[in-house]
């Protein structure tokens, strides 16, 4: 996104605009499994957490989180 600030008579600026972040949107529900967030932006996280007896694998020794990132290009 690209936009021209213009100098007026007055010394003042017009047209500047906002750059806000990436929006990736809502974080994908996952089985047996619940998220921090619902919603993500670029540079976030959302770190999962598995219900009791599940885990990433399936085994009993795995880990039971996970986390997603909400990338640049969304």
């Amino acid at each position: 996104m690209s936009f021209t600030v213009k100098c007026q008579a007055d010394k003042s600026f017009a047209g500047e605009k906002e750059c806000s972040p990436v929006k990736c949107g809502a974080v994908s529900k996952v089985s047996n499994a619940k998220a921090d967030k619902t919603e993500l932006v670029f540079g976030e996280f959302a770190t999962y957490t598995c219900n009791t007896g599940h885990t990433t694998s399936g085994a009993a020794t795995a880990t039971g989180t996970f986390s997603v990132a909400c990338s640049a290009d969304g």
